[in-house]
Protein backbone atom coordinates (compact mmCIF):
# COMPACT_ATOMS: atom_id res chain seq x y z
CA UNK A 1 0.00 0.00 0.00
CA UNK A 2 1.31 3.45 -0.91
CA UNK A 3 2.68 5.44 2.01
CA UNK A 4 3.19 2.42 4.26
CA UNK A 5 6.32 2.44 6.45
CA UNK A 6 7.65 1.37 9.84
CA UNK A 7 8.26 4.01 12.52
CA UNK A 8 10.47 3.49 15.56
CA UNK A 9 8.46 4.48 18.63
CA UNK A 10 9.17 4.16 22.34
CA UNK A 11 6.77 2.31 24.64
CA UNK A 12 6.75 2.94 28.41
CA UNK A 13 5.63 0.59 31.16
CA UNK A 14 3.74 1.81 34.23
CA UNK A 15 2.02 -0.02 37.11
CA UNK A 16 -1.31 1.28 38.38
CA UNK A 17 -1.95 1.63 42.10
CA UNK A 18 -4.89 3.08 43.99
CA UNK A 19 -5.28 5.40 46.93
CA UNK A 20 -8.16 3.21 48.09
CA UNK A 21 -8.14 -0.18 46.32
CA UNK A 22 -11.58 -1.35 45.19
CA UNK A 23 -10.68 -4.97 44.46
CA UNK A 24 -10.96 -4.26 40.72
CA UNK A 25 -8.20 -3.66 38.17
CA UNK A 26 -7.63 -0.47 36.19
CA UNK A 27 -8.42 -2.39 33.00
CA UNK A 28 -11.85 -3.33 34.34
CA UNK A 29 -12.58 0.16 35.68
CA UNK A 30 -11.61 2.01 32.49
CA UNK A 31 -13.53 -0.43 30.28
CA UNK A 32 -16.68 0.12 32.33
CA UNK A 33 -16.24 3.92 32.45
CA UNK A 34 -15.71 4.30 28.70
CA UNK A 35 -18.64 2.04 27.82
CA UNK A 36 -20.93 3.95 30.18
CA UNK A 37 -19.84 7.38 28.97
CA UNK A 38 -21.12 7.29 25.42
CA UNK A 39 -21.38 9.04 22.98
CA UNK A 40 -17.86 10.38 22.85
CA UNK A 41 -19.05 13.89 23.79
CA UNK A 42 -19.88 12.54 27.29
CA UNK A 43 -16.21 11.85 28.02
CA UNK A 44 -14.72 15.17 26.89
CA UNK A 45 -12.73 16.86 29.67
CA UNK A 46 -12.52 20.63 29.23
CA UNK A 47 -9.21 21.97 30.52
CA UNK A 48 -10.19 25.65 30.39
CA UNK A 49 -13.28 27.56 31.44
CA UNK A 50 -13.88 29.11 28.01
CA UNK A 51 -15.51 27.19 25.16
CA UNK A 52 -12.44 27.61 22.93
CA UNK A 53 -10.04 26.10 25.48
CA UNK A 54 -8.17 22.82 25.25
CA UNK A 55 -10.15 19.60 25.46
CA UNK A 56 -9.13 15.95 25.75
CA UNK A 57 -11.01 12.68 25.58
CA UNK A 58 -10.66 8.96 24.91
CA UNK A 59 -11.58 8.36 21.29
CA UNK A 60 -10.64 4.90 20.02
CA UNK A 61 -11.27 2.14 22.58
CA UNK A 62 -11.03 -1.59 21.96
CA UNK A 63 -11.14 -4.71 24.12
CA UNK A 64 -9.01 -7.25 22.24
CA UNK A 65 -6.21 -9.75 22.99
CA UNK A 66 -7.27 -9.77 26.63
CA UNK A 67 -6.42 -6.06 27.00
CA UNK A 68 -8.18 -2.70 26.95
CA UNK A 69 -6.67 -0.34 24.37
CA UNK A 70 -7.38 3.24 23.42
CA UNK A 71 -6.04 6.66 22.58
CA UNK A 72 -6.29 10.01 24.32
CA UNK A 73 -6.90 12.99 22.02
CA UNK A 74 -5.97 16.63 22.69
CA UNK A 75 -7.38 19.50 20.63
CA UNK A 76 -8.74 23.03 20.82
CA UNK A 77 -11.93 23.87 18.89
CA UNK A 78 -11.82 26.08 15.79
CA UNK A 79 -8.10 26.77 15.81
CA UNK A 80 -6.23 27.41 12.60
CA UNK A 81 -3.01 25.52 11.89
CA UNK A 82 0.17 27.36 10.92
CA UNK A 83 2.05 26.32 7.78
CA UNK A 84 5.24 27.65 6.23
CA UNK A 85 5.69 28.38 2.52
CA UNK A 86 8.99 26.77 1.50
CA UNK A 87 11.15 28.76 -0.94
CA UNK A 88 14.83 27.86 -1.36
CA UNK A 89 15.60 31.29 -2.86
CA UNK A 90 13.94 33.40 -0.15
CA UNK A 91 15.79 35.07 2.74
CA UNK A 92 12.68 34.78 4.90
CA UNK A 93 9.82 32.31 4.55
CA UNK A 94 6.16 33.26 4.80
CA UNK A 95 4.17 31.75 7.66
CA UNK A 96 0.53 31.23 6.75
CA UNK A 97 -2.42 29.55 8.41
CA UNK A 98 -5.20 27.28 7.29
CA UNK A 99 -8.61 26.68 8.83
CA UNK A 100 -10.06 23.20 9.50
CA UNK A 101 -11.61 21.99 6.23
CA UNK A 102 -15.35 21.89 5.63
CA UNK A 103 -16.70 18.68 4.09
CA UNK A 104 -19.91 17.94 2.26
CA UNK A 105 -21.07 15.45 4.91
CA UNK A 106 -21.80 18.36 7.28
CA UNK A 107 -19.52 17.08 10.04
CA UNK A 108 -17.27 19.72 11.53
CA UNK A 109 -13.52 19.03 11.35
CA UNK A 110 -10.90 20.02 13.94
CA UNK A 111 -7.11 19.89 13.93
CA UNK A 112 -5.72 17.46 16.50
CA UNK A 113 -2.90 18.72 18.66
CA UNK A 114 -1.71 15.34 19.88
CA UNK A 115 -2.47 11.66 20.48
CA UNK A 116 -1.41 9.28 23.25
CA UNK A 117 -1.98 5.52 22.98
CA UNK A 118 -2.48 3.21 25.97
CA UNK A 119 -2.89 -0.48 26.65
CA UNK A 120 -4.19 -1.94 29.94
CA UNK A 121 -3.84 -5.49 31.22
CA UNK A 122 -5.13 -5.76 34.78
CA UNK A 123 -2.97 -3.06 36.47
CA UNK A 124 -0.19 -3.16 33.86
CA UNK A 125 -0.11 -0.01 31.72
CA UNK A 126 1.70 0.40 28.37
CA UNK A 127 1.97 3.94 26.96
CA UNK A 128 3.03 5.45 23.66
CA UNK A 129 3.41 9.11 24.62
CA UNK A 130 3.67 12.27 22.53
CA UNK A 131 5.32 15.62 23.19
CA UNK A 132 2.04 17.16 24.37
CA UNK A 133 0.47 14.14 26.08
CA UNK A 134 2.52 12.29 28.70
CA UNK A 135 1.87 9.79 31.50
CA UNK A 136 0.87 12.63 33.79
CA UNK A 137 -1.87 13.70 31.36
CA UNK A 138 -3.45 10.26 30.98
CA UNK A 139 -3.28 9.80 34.76
CA UNK A 140 -5.14 13.08 35.32
CA UNK A 141 -7.68 12.22 32.66
CA UNK A 142 -8.36 8.73 34.01
CA UNK A 143 -9.00 10.17 37.47
CA UNK A 144 -11.42 12.69 35.94
CA UNK A 145 -13.11 9.92 33.93
CA UNK A 146 -13.56 7.57 36.88
CA UNK A 147 -14.93 10.36 39.07
CA UNK A 148 -17.24 11.63 36.35
CA UNK A 149 -18.85 8.22 35.88
CA UNK A 150 -19.14 7.75 39.67
CA UNK A 151 -16.71 4.83 40.04
CA UNK A 152 -14.37 7.02 42.15
CA UNK A 153 -15.29 9.64 44.69
CA UNK A 154 -13.01 12.54 45.62
CA UNK A 155 -11.25 10.39 48.23
CA UNK A 156 -9.88 7.89 45.71
CA UNK A 157 -7.33 8.15 42.90
CA UNK A 158 -5.25 6.02 40.56
CA UNK A 159 -1.49 6.52 40.13
CA UNK A 160 0.53 5.37 37.14
CA UNK A 161 3.85 4.49 38.75
CA UNK A 162 7.23 3.74 37.27
CA UNK A 163 8.45 0.21 37.91
CA UNK A 164 12.18 -0.37 38.30
CA UNK A 165 13.77 -3.23 36.30
CA UNK A 166 15.05 -6.19 38.28
CA UNK A 167 18.69 -5.14 37.81
CA UNK A 168 17.94 -1.78 39.46
CA UNK A 169 16.08 -3.45 42.32
CA UNK A 170 19.05 -5.74 42.93
CA UNK A 171 21.42 -2.76 42.83
CA UNK A 172 19.39 -1.04 45.54
CA UNK A 173 19.17 -4.19 47.65
CA UNK A 174 22.97 -4.43 47.68
CA UNK A 175 23.54 -0.82 48.76
CA UNK A 176 22.02 1.75 51.11
CA UNK A 177 20.53 4.95 49.73
CA UNK A 178 22.49 8.03 50.73
CA UNK A 179 20.36 10.76 49.15
CA UNK A 180 17.84 11.54 46.44
CA UNK A 181 18.42 14.61 44.28
CA UNK A 182 15.80 16.16 42.04
CA UNK A 183 16.63 18.84 39.51
CA UNK A 184 14.03 20.37 37.24
CA UNK A 185 13.41 23.73 35.49
CA UNK A 186 11.61 26.24 37.70
CA UNK A 187 9.21 27.24 34.92
CA UNK A 188 8.08 25.67 31.67
CA UNK A 189 6.37 28.24 29.47
CA UNK A 190 3.32 26.80 27.72
CA UNK A 191 1.79 28.74 24.83
CA UNK A 192 -1.94 29.24 24.57
CA UNK A 193 -3.87 30.84 21.72
CA UNK A 194 -6.03 33.70 22.92
CA UNK A 195 -9.54 34.07 21.42
CA UNK A 196 -9.89 35.84 18.09
CA UNK A 197 -10.23 39.60 18.39
CA UNK A 198 -11.55 41.97 15.69
CA UNK A 199 -9.06 44.37 14.11
CA UNK A 200 -9.32 47.25 11.68
CA UNK A 201 -10.72 46.30 8.29
CA UNK A 202 -12.92 43.55 9.68
CA UNK A 203 -10.08 41.04 9.94
CA UNK A 204 -9.54 38.91 13.02
CA UNK A 205 -6.38 38.02 14.86
CA UNK A 206 -5.20 35.73 17.59
CA UNK A 207 -2.58 36.57 20.15
CA UNK A 208 -0.31 34.14 21.94
CA UNK A 209 -0.16 34.22 25.71
CA UNK A 210 2.10 32.16 27.93
CA UNK A 211 1.23 30.49 31.17
CA UNK A 212 3.91 29.24 33.58
CA UNK A 213 3.77 25.68 34.83
CA UNK A 214 6.20 22.91 35.66
CA UNK A 215 7.51 20.51 38.27
CA UNK A 216 9.83 23.19 39.68
CA UNK A 217 6.86 25.41 40.49
CA UNK A 218 5.00 22.43 41.96
CA UNK A 219 7.92 21.74 44.31
CA UNK A 220 8.17 25.37 45.46
CA UNK A 221 4.41 25.63 45.98
CA UNK A 222 4.61 22.62 48.28
CA UNK A 223 7.66 23.89 50.18
CA UNK A 224 6.73 27.57 50.57
CA UNK A 225 3.14 28.17 49.45
CA UNK A 226 2.76 31.58 51.09
CA UNK A 227 5.89 33.06 49.51
CA UNK A 228 4.89 31.79 46.06
CA UNK A 229 1.80 34.00 46.23
CA UNK A 230 4.08 37.06 46.20
CA UNK A 231 5.66 36.17 42.84
CA UNK A 232 4.31 38.14 39.90
CA UNK A 233 3.76 36.98 36.30
CA UNK A 234 6.82 38.99 35.24
CA UNK A 235 8.94 37.31 37.93
CA UNK A 236 8.01 33.89 36.58
CA UNK A 237 8.66 34.82 32.95
CA UNK A 238 12.11 36.16 33.82
CA UNK A 239 12.88 32.98 35.80
CA UNK A 240 12.47 30.56 32.89
CA UNK A 241 16.21 29.79 32.87
CA UNK A 242 16.35 28.88 36.58
CA UNK A 243 16.25 25.36 37.95
CA UNK A 244 15.04 23.94 41.26
CA UNK A 245 17.19 21.38 43.03
CA UNK A 246 15.90 19.42 45.99
CA UNK A 247 17.98 16.90 47.93
CA UNK A 248 16.44 14.40 50.33
CA UNK A 249 18.95 12.55 52.50
CA UNK A 250 18.06 9.16 53.89
CA UNK A 251 19.70 7.70 56.97
CA UNK A 252 18.80 4.11 57.53
CA UNK A 253 17.84 3.51 61.16
CA UNK A 254 15.53 0.52 60.79
CA UNK A 255 15.43 -2.68 58.77
CA UNK A 256 13.21 -1.10 56.09
CA UNK A 257 14.56 -2.27 52.75
CA UNK A 258 15.82 0.00 49.98
CA UNK A 259 13.10 -1.48 47.78
CA UNK A 260 10.39 -0.11 50.09
CA UNK A 261 12.01 3.30 49.88
CA UNK A 262 12.19 3.03 46.11
CA UNK A 263 8.47 2.24 45.90
CA UNK A 264 7.64 5.41 47.84
CA UNK A 265 9.99 7.52 45.72
CA UNK A 266 8.75 6.24 42.39
CA UNK A 267 5.16 6.95 43.40
CA UNK A 268 5.89 10.51 44.54
CA UNK A 269 8.24 11.24 41.62
CA UNK A 270 6.55 9.18 38.92
CA UNK A 271 6.41 12.04 36.41
CA UNK A 272 9.90 13.48 36.93
CA UNK A 273 12.00 13.33 33.76
CA UNK A 274 14.62 10.67 33.07
CA UNK A 275 17.63 12.78 34.02
CA UNK A 276 15.91 14.97 36.64
CA UNK A 277 16.29 12.47 39.48
CA UNK A 278 19.48 10.94 40.85
CA UNK A 279 19.79 8.46 43.73
CA UNK A 280 23.22 8.48 45.39
CA UNK A 281 24.26 5.21 47.07
CA UNK A 282 26.44 4.83 50.14
CA UNK A 283 29.90 3.58 49.23
CA UNK A 284 29.72 5.12 45.77
CA UNK A 285 27.56 4.71 42.73
CA UNK A 286 24.28 6.26 41.69
CA UNK A 287 21.03 5.53 39.90
CA UNK A 288 19.47 8.03 37.48
CA UNK A 289 15.83 8.36 36.52
CA UNK A 290 16.13 6.33 33.32
CA UNK A 291 17.18 3.29 35.40
CA UNK A 292 13.92 3.49 37.37
CA UNK A 293 11.82 2.85 34.27
CA UNK A 294 11.07 0.05 31.84
CA UNK A 295 10.82 1.23 28.24
CA UNK A 296 11.68 -0.04 24.78
CA UNK A 297 11.57 0.97 21.13
CA UNK A 298 9.26 -0.95 18.80
CA UNK A 299 8.53 -0.79 15.08
CA UNK A 300 5.00 0.56 14.44
CA UNK A 301 3.28 0.50 11.04
CA UNK A 302 2.20 3.89 9.70
CA UNK A 303 0.36 5.04 6.61
CA UNK A 304 1.28 8.41 5.11
CA UNK A 305 3.09 9.22 8.37
CA UNK A 306 0.07 8.40 10.60
CA UNK A 307 0.41 5.52 13.06
CA UNK A 308 -1.92 2.58 12.54
CA UNK A 309 -3.77 2.02 15.86
CA UNK A 310 -4.03 -1.75 15.26
CA UNK A 311 -0.25 -1.95 14.86
CA UNK A 312 0.26 0.12 18.03
CA UNK A 313 -2.02 -2.17 20.04
CA UNK A 314 -0.43 -5.37 18.68
CA UNK A 315 3.07 -4.14 19.59
CA UNK A 316 1.88 -3.10 23.06
CA UNK A 317 0.48 -6.58 23.66
CA UNK A 318 3.60 -8.31 22.27
CA UNK A 319 5.96 -6.17 24.39
CA UNK A 320 3.96 -6.71 27.58
CA UNK A 321 4.03 -10.49 27.01
CA UNK A 322 7.78 -10.25 26.36
CA UNK A 323 8.69 -8.38 29.54
CA UNK A 324 6.47 -10.71 31.57
CA UNK A 325 8.17 -13.79 30.10
CA UNK A 326 11.65 -12.29 30.68
CA UNK A 327 10.81 -11.60 34.33
CA UNK A 328 11.36 -7.82 34.03
CA UNK A 329 8.01 -7.40 35.77
CA UNK A 330 5.88 -9.74 37.85
CA UNK A 331 2.38 -10.77 36.89
CA UNK A 332 0.80 -9.31 40.06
Amino acid sequence: MAGKEQKRKQLHYRRASFLQPTGRTLQDLVEEAVNRLTPVSARIERLNDDAEGWQRFINTHRSVMGMEFGNLVLYAPDQNRQIIAMDDDADELDIEHIAPPEMKDGKKRQFLESLLYYGLKDNHVILLQSMALRARDIELYLNWLLRTVGIFDENNAVFLNNYAPQVTQEKLERAEVKSVKIGTPLVDMSAEMAPEAPTQGGMSSRSVRFRPWGEGLDILRAVMPERMKDLSWEDLQSSSNLEVFVEVTYKRQTDESSQQLLNKLTTALRHVGDEDIRIELKGGGSIVGSELQIKNFRQITSYDGILDPSSVFMEMNAWLMEILERGLIDAG
